[in-house]
């Protein structure tokens, strides 16, 4: 019997008891964080008006997210986000695109996930099809000239001028700012 202790199944901790002032040996990673998962399948989906629409999957609840293109450009993003557009791009110069979601642990300072990135070369001469797309559009699914979709999640092909949609944009990425907590 361990001195004041029932049986060792009974102890709150599985970290070893101290006997007689002996240091406690912890196993390797006890009381190490676990890393904030990164960022994935980070693509470009999109790109017309000379700007990108990047898009990728965050990896955990991310308390913000962070994009960066172009020396010196940083957006800070509500930590839902899972998409961004651009400023203005060069045609044909190559940029590299990061997205790094961002976690606070409470008492912890905020950690962050570290960088996924991709590079991308912009076309120098893009068709540009309804909607701003370089892809041409087809299918049934497929708004008529002058439309694009409005694309509130991945599966919204509502089509609505361009104006609607860079509103829409704009709302869902301070969604998270205009709820009560």
């Amino acid at each position: 019997m361990w001195p004041g202790v029932g049986h060792p199944s009974e102890c709150a901790s599985s970290d070893p008891i101290p006997i007689a002032g002996n240091v406690p040996s912890f196993p390797p990673g006890a009381g190490q964080l676990r890393p904030v998962p990164k960022p994935q399948n980070l693509r470009v989906v999109a790109y017309g008006d000379y700007r990108a629409t990047v898009q990728w999957v965050n990896g955990s609840s991310y308390k913000k997210v962070l994009f960066r293109y172009d020396p010196g450009v940083q957006v800070d993003l509500p930590g839902n986000a899972t998409k961004a557009t651009t400023g203005t791009l060069v045609p044909g110069k190559t940029y590299t695109f990061k997205v790094e979601g961002a976690w606070s642990g409470g008492l912890f300072a905020t950690r962050y996930s570290g960088w996924t990135e991709i590079t991308y070369t912009v076309p120098k001469n893009p068709p540009f099809w309804p909607g701003g797309s370089v892809e041409k559009p087809y299918g049934p699914d497929t708004c008529k000239q002058g439309y694009v979709w409005r694309e509130t999640t991945p599966a919204d092909h509502v089509c609505v001028t361009r104006a609607t949609y860079n509103q829409t944009q704009a709302d869902n990425a301070l969604a998270a700012s205009r709820r009560v907590p």
